[in-house]
């Protein structure tokens, strides 16, 4: 995933960085008062993390597609379908 700098941290006095809170590592980047003040700038740390949040890492959506694939396959093969139909049936499966 590729992100550009981010609004909020055109100006350090802005944000400040939360490595941990007690034993708990966060990580993340906090606004200032100041930077709770302006609006382009909480929308610009509102949108940041939830694309950071809302990111699903390719590799592990791939592994996870395998998996499921190779259950599928499974189940087929214990209904009975033969290598011909479970290789259609995924084919028709994956271009859905």
């Amino acid at each position: 995933m590729l992100l550009t700098k981010p609004y909020f941290k055109e100006k350090e006095e802005w944000y400040y960085f939360v490595p941990q809170k007690g034993n708990e590592l966060i990580g993340r980047y906090e606004l200032t008062e100041e930077g709770k003040k302006i609006p382009e700038v909480v929308q610009s740390h509102k949108e940041y993390y939830e694309a950071i949040d809302n990111y699903v890492d390719p590799g592990f959506y791939y592994d996870v597609m395998q998996d499921v694939e190779k259950d599928y396959r499974e189940d087929l093969k214990k209904e009975g379908k033969t290598e011909e139909e479970i290789e259609k049936i995924i084919k028709e499966w994956k271009e859905s």
